[in-house]
């Protein structure tokens, strides 16, 4: 009995749900569906249609900006290391004064070209001293040995006499003398020539040229903001005539910080190195920033390289000083041809600085 009453209410619920709550379930899910497909192509299409592209290209501008910012920084970091090789440069060569300062005081001692400090220092000087004093000795000696030499030659020839051995000896002794000072001379000489040379390329402005400062004007040349200044575009590279390195607004990048009469502030921050003030005149989206990290790294591997041509130079001029008293002791025994090489190589040592200038 019980079987049969559970078969019953099996074949009622199954009646009730054929009958009536499926057929109801399907009207309301075609009416739901119906109402959708309704709100979507004809309420919600055209309200994407016209929020997508607004809501795509804020979002492609979000990222521009944000990668655009972010290559700026290494443009900026790039012409950073660029500006400091730079400076580096520029005090190995002797375009920039360096300064020795007390050990104790700090107070200011002297200031030069590194290249003379360096011979100017006291422990150089004792070195040279000392060196000079091994160079008399040695002189002494090969003009005896020169002596005995010619004494002792059956040839009777004018250049192998005693008295002219004893004629180079005294100019020996006389250079000894004046080549360390005449040496001293050349360094100053060549440091006044070479400063003199770099204004004369560069323009004396009472500002020191900046390939950073050059390179971010050039890759910023198409880069000032239109929207922030009207006139900006007659100073674009692609819109108009007027653009050039030291015009109205890329020269506030090109040169360095100056003040209200127009003199240059010593020691301040570059203007491309301060956000705020890029962005006052600038569209960083703008900026070729291929042209500036790859002409920055460019010159930062030349300037790398003569840096160390630069050290090489310094080592190489104060290591002909060093042996210099013992080619001066070599005259009486070869006339002054070794001297003679020395004063070349040293010459061409101290001068072979113009040609990266």
């Amino acid at each position: 009995m019980l079987i049969v009453q559970m078969g019953f209410l099996s074949d009622a619920l199954d009646w009730i749900y054929n009958k009536i709550l499926n057929p109801a379930f399907n009207f309301i899910e075609g009416l739901i569906k119906t109402i959708l497909t309704y709100l979507f192509k004809f309420v919600l299409s055209p309200i994407l249609d016209a929020v997508m592209p607004i809501v795509l290209d804020f979002a492609k501008n979000l990222l521009w900006e944000f990668i655009s910012m972010l290559l700026f920084r290494v443009e900026q970091g790039v012409l950073l290391i660029l500006d400091c090789m730079q400076k580096m440069f520029n005090i190995y060569i002797g375009l920039e004064d360096s300064v020795k300062l007390d050990p104790k005081t700090g107070a200011e001692i002297a200031r030069g070209s590194m290249l003379l400090l360096l011979i100017r220092d006291s422990s150089i000087m004792k070195i040279l001293l000392l060196i000079l004093v091994a160079g008399f000795a040695f002189c002494f000696l090969c003009a005896v040995f020169a002596t005995i030499k010619a004494a002792a030659s059956l040839e009777v020839r004018e250049d192998r006499s005693v008295m002219h051995v004893m004629h180079l000896t005294a100019r020996a002794m006389v250079r000894f003398v004046t080549v360390p000072l005449m040496a001293i001379f050349m360094v100053v000489m060549a440091d006044t020539i070479l400063v003199s040379l770099n204004n004369a390329f560069t323009g004396q402005t009472g500002e020191t040229f900046s390939l950073a400062r050059t390179v971010f004007t050039l890759s910023a040349l198409d880069a000032l903001d239109v929207e922030k200044h009207s006139d900006a575009k007659y100073y674009n590279a692609s819109t108009g005539a007027a653009c050039a390195l030291d015009d109205k607004y890329h020269k506030i990048f090109y040169h360095a910080p100056k003040d209200a009469n127009d003199n240059t502030i010593e020691g301040a921050t570059d203007h491309y190195l301060i956000l705020d003030d890029v962005v006052r005149y600038i569209d960083i989206k703008k900026i070729d920033f291929l042209m500036g990290i790859l002409l920055g790294i460019l010159f930062c591997l030349i300037l790398l390289i003569a840096d160390l041509y630069c050290i090489e130079r310094i080592f190489g001029v104060l290591v002909l000083l060093f042996v210099e008293p013992f080619f001066i002791a070599t005259m009486p025994l070869d006339d002054g041809k070794r001297f003679d090489k020395w004063q070349e190589l040293f010459i061409g040592k101290l001068f072979s600085a113009y040609g990266m200038v």
